[in-house]
């Protein structure tokens, strides 16, 4: 993993398996990533300043990041230094509603 890239976990129904299947490559090892994680509440501003992309949520929420981030997979490209961010963000209500369908 390149210093600028990050994976990121968000919520509290991930598996093992799941992490395996969006953040390994062919040649790539669960153990050998490494995760950021945070609460299913986190917001984009409060996740760019934790991974120090912005000094604070404010500079993001002023850059145009005041969102909330979605459920599922998502990939970024942040700034002048091309930052990457992949995100799995999955809970267990997002678990419930996939098994009601």
């Amino acid at each position: 993993m390149d210093e600028l890239d990050f994976n990121v976990l968000i919520g509290n129904a991930i598996t093992e398996r799941d992490k395996e299947l969006i953040f390994c490559g062919k040649d790539e090892k669960l153990e050998d990533l490494k995760f950021f994680t945070f609460p299913e509440t986190i917001r984009w501003p409060q996740l760019l300043r934790e991974l120090g992309i912005f000094s604070s949520a404010s500079q993001a929420v002023g850059c145009g990041w005041n969102k909330d981030i979605e459920a599922g997979f998502s990939e970024v490209e942040i700034g002048k230094l091309h930052k990457h961010i992949t995100i799995l963000k999955w809970t267990l209500n997002e678990e419930r509603l996939l098994h009601e369908t």
